[in-house]
């Protein structure tokens, strides 16, 4: 992929160039005008000032993100820049002002686009940070430094850039998928060995056992835990409350309504269903009022009519 956008690329400056070559010769050589010359070193524009002032790290690069996302609407396309003698005659092309003179991952008004998508939820998946010994950390930037893997003459070394943190950990520094295939590595964790071609042959760099197995150890150790793991201990280790009883009762199946028995005596009442045809319920109502001494009022009532039957 790399090869095929370089080719991209050198098609797109080559197209450019001919356009401009073109229209040079419409117009004449302006670069021996030196009227014009001048005229456009006043009108130079002025330096572009960053938007933010903290930028947040991605696994990406700048280029890569804008392939993800150029082809729609989320972008803000920027007008292209004024055209010097310099540009003329640049390799470097820029994917995002669709021009030649400077590179797509060196684009000021790049690196402030992604940074206003990445601010607004987008390229969560390639934010650097969060998830170093099982607590919560907060990167505090990047640095390059030189790794070197296997023994002379079969030693490789390259630049590789880390992300620091401030958090104790085990390992002093921790190579990521990345790293790893740009020294074309083979990793066997069975073995315990890793394998990388060098210019004199297979590079081999043999683990030490007993270390691994200790910073393996510390690394499975729970330290200091975060706030948010205290508050989830906590809970797991409160006894459950104890459920409030609520005694089952029968609730009606359906809607009722209330029927007075004694016509003089508002309190002594029942309920039937409302659902009966009017001609049963008239017949329930008058059974209901003939048998009204069957009914306990109170407890007096109640030994009435056990005495009664």
């Amino acid at each position: 992929m790399k090869i095929a956008q370089k080719y991209i690329d050198e098609e797109e400056i080559n197209a450019m160039k001919d356009g401009e070559w073109q229209r040079s010769r419409d117009r004449g050589r302006w670069k021996d005008n030196k009227e014009k010359y001048v005229r456009t070193e006043k009108g130079r524009e002025s330096p572009y000032r960053p938007r933010f002032h903290k930028y947040t790290l991605l696994t990406t690069t700048r280029t890569k993100a804008l392939m993800m996302v150029e082809k729609t609407n989320l972008l803000q396309w920027p007008p292209h820049t004024r055209f010097t003698p310099a540009k003329r005659f640049s390799s470097k092309y820029c994917r995002f002002h669709r021009e030649i003179g400077h590179d797509t991952e060196d684009c000021y008004q790049l690196k402030d686009e992604i940074e206003r998508l990445v601010r607004q939820g987008y390229f969560r998946e390639f934010i650097l940070g969060q998830g170093f010994g099982g607590s919560e950390v907060a990167s505090m930037g990047t640095i390059t430094l030189p790794v070197s893997m296997g023994e002379e003459p079969k030693r490789k070394t390259l630049m590789i850039k880390f992300l620091v943190v401030d958090t104790p950990f085990a390992y002093n520094i921790i190579l990521g998928r990345p790293d790893l295939n740009a020294f074309k590595a083979v990793v066997s964790t069975y073995h315990q060995k890793m394998k990388f071609p060098t210019k004199n042959g297979i590079g081999e760099v043999i683990c030490d056992q007993k270390e691994a197995r200790r910073c393996y150890s510390l690394s499975m150790k729970k330290g200091e835990p975060s706030e948010k793991v205290k508050r989830k201990e906590r809970d797991d280790t409160k006894e459950p409350e104890p459920k409030k009883f609520k005694p089952e009762r029968i609730e009606p199946v359906e809607e009722f309504k209330t029927v007075r028995l004694i016509a003089h005596v508002p309190e002594k009442v029942t309920r039937i269903g409302s659902k009966m045809s009017k001609a049963v319920e008239t017949m329930m109502v008058e059974f209901l009022k003939e048998n009204v001494d069957m009914f306990a009022w109170s407890p007096s009532d109640s030994r009435a009519s056990i005495q009664k039957l």
